[in-house]
């Protein structure tokens, strides 16, 4: 195979990051945080700050009022008691809806009406179990919708982006072989295969990022860490050998084989290991002439790519 040898870094999967901005209406404050600084572990449904909305509020005291009128008024007999009753009603699902475009959930609007009270303060919690990557907020300040105030980050699989130049883009392909080296284990490999190639080069380096994933259950790999990657390419996949091969002229040319004995030939095409080393070796037609291999399991093999 052909090595193409890159520097490269771990980096955060961004499939497994979480952005929680605050969904209230207006300016809201941040009346306590639970989490103090970048880097901290929390678990799914863990609560992160708590929020006062005034919105919010005004909102649940609506939720509240239309609760109460539905309870306490009797049950009508007419027609325009039972449609007054049912806009009630429809006003408590109306107001339960706004609340969960706001982010409070069916049991926390539960809570909510078991107490009766309107002043109510808003629990953040985290959608995913990992670390603080980013912690934009502080106790007491105030954020307006849609301002991101934590971001979480699961750190149990991550990934390994490295830079190929222009000219080795050729011998990229999906799901090539591929390993990397940090400075923190010498010695340890960590292998995967190539699951991404960017679609556009990096006009100031001239290099395209390519990607690979990684399980990281033991959070032993960090993002930032830097790698020194490899990526392997089959001598026949290379750009070099298939310029060789289109050279030699059409495949009627190079493709009438002559029939070598065991002697002649010496080594099996599959294995590269001497002929006789694996028993008796055992012949096979491919493209009009006989190819010995070493053993019974590499016929199949030879015949699936008889041009490699």
């Amino acid at each position: 195979s052909e090595t193409i040898t890159t520097v490269g870094s771990v980096a955060f999967d961004e499939r497994r990051l979480a952005r929680i901005s605050s969904k209230a209406k207006g300016m809201s404050r941040i009346e306590k945080l639970y989490v103090n600084f970048n880097g901290d572990s929390v678990k799914a449904g863990e609560p992160l700050a708590k929020l006062y909305s005034p919105e919010l509020n005004q909102a649940i005291q609506e939720l509240l009022l239309a609760q109460r009128s539905a309870k306490e008024r009797p049950q009508a007999q007419s027609a325009f008691g039972h449609s007054l009753l049912g806009s009630e009603v429809e006003m408590v699902n109306r107001v339960r809806e706004k609340l969960a475009r706001w982010g409070i959930t069916a049991r926390q609007v539960d809570e909510i009406l078991a107490r009766g009270k309107a002043e109510y303060i808003v629990p953040i919690l985290s959608p995913i179990t990992g670390i603080v990557a980013r912690k934009n907020v502080f106790e007491g300040q105030y954020v307006a919708e849609g301002d991101a105030m934590f971001e979480i980050a699961d750190l149990s699989h991550v990934w390994v982006q490295a830079q190929v130049y222009e000219n080795q883009f050729s011998a990229l392909k999906l799901g090539q072989a591929v390993e990397a080296g940090v400075e923190a284990y010498p010695g340890e490999i960590f292998r995967g295969k190539v699951a991404f190639i960017a679609p556009a080069l990096n006009p100031q380096t001239r290099t395209v990022d390519v990607r690979y994933d990684l399980e990281n259950a033991d959070y032993r790999l960090r993002p930032g860490m830097f790698a020194t990657v490899k990526l392997n390419t089959p001598v026949a996949d290379t750009p070099a050998f298939r310029s060789r091969l289109a050279a030699a002229g059409p495949k009627e040319s190079h493709a009438k084989h002559a029939s070598f004995t065991v002697e002649e030939q010496k080594i099996c095409p599959v294995t590269t290991l001497k002929l006789g080393a694996m028993g008796e070796p055992v012949s096979t037609d491919v493209e009009g002439g006989k190819v010995w291999t070493c053993c019974e399991a590499c016929p199949p093999k030879l015949k699936a790519e008889p041009a490699k």
